[in-house]
């Protein structure tokens, strides 16, 4: 059995957060070793944290670092691909932050 469920879609704003609230609840019936992680987040201009990641950690109320929840914002990872950083080296770097 898969340990880690990654959600994605084509297109921005189609409901990837209320499917997210779906699984995370029928998860946390079976097991309470639950994580959110978001490879890359907006970055916000007045310090607000991402409201997905929030909306998520509070709900379920998940003893999680805000911090481990995410590895890049999306102008740090578009400077690391802008630098022709590999995306094995990308991924790899997303990974390891993670662990």
């Amino acid at each position: 059995m898969s340990s880690s469920i990654y959600v994605t879609t084509a297109e921005a704003h189609c409901g990837k957060s209320l499917i997210c609230l779906g699984i995370m609840e029928t998860v946390l019936r079976k097991t309470e070793r639950v994580a959110i992680f978001r490879p890359i987040i907006s970055e916000n201009t007045d310090l607000q944290r991402d409201k997905n990641i929030d909306l998520l950690l509070t709900h379920f109320g998940l003893n999680q670092p805000y911090e481990d929840t995410f590895a890049f914002y999306g102008k740090e990872a578009r400077n690391l691909v802008s630098q022709v950083m590999p995306i094995k080296s990308l991924l790899t770097t997303i990974i390891t932050m993670n662990c």
